[in-house]
């Protein structure tokens, strides 16, 4: 089998699982870090675009800030990637 097949193969499994993962984090992390005022929509939340603000990302609802399934995933990215960062500069600087 070539490469590309194989690399085709695996973004095709893996991508779905990674998304849903930073999902699943950035809806952890969004309301600890706000302090219950944003909240997350739904993975499968379908709403009209006319309500979303600044590019989409987020919409109010009666004074009340929800993210977008996109935007609880790029949290959860940046989350992510924030402690990978840290746990690496500790071990790094701890040797």
């Amino acid at each position: 089998m070539p490469t590309s097949i194989v690399q085709g193969i695996l973004e095709t499994l893996l991508q779905p699982v990674f998304e849903a993962g930073c999902y699943f984090v950035g809806k952890i992390v969004v309301p600890i870090f706000s302090l219950g005022r944003i909240k997350c929509e739904q993975l499968a939340a379908s709403n009209p675009r006319k309500n979303k603000t600044w590019s989409g990302l987020f919409r109010r609802n009666n004074g009340q800030i929800f993210l977008t399934p996109e935007a609880t995933a790029g949290v959860g990215l940046l989350f992510i990637v924030l402690v990978a960062g840290a746990v690496g500069l500790y071990f790094y600087f701890r040797s």
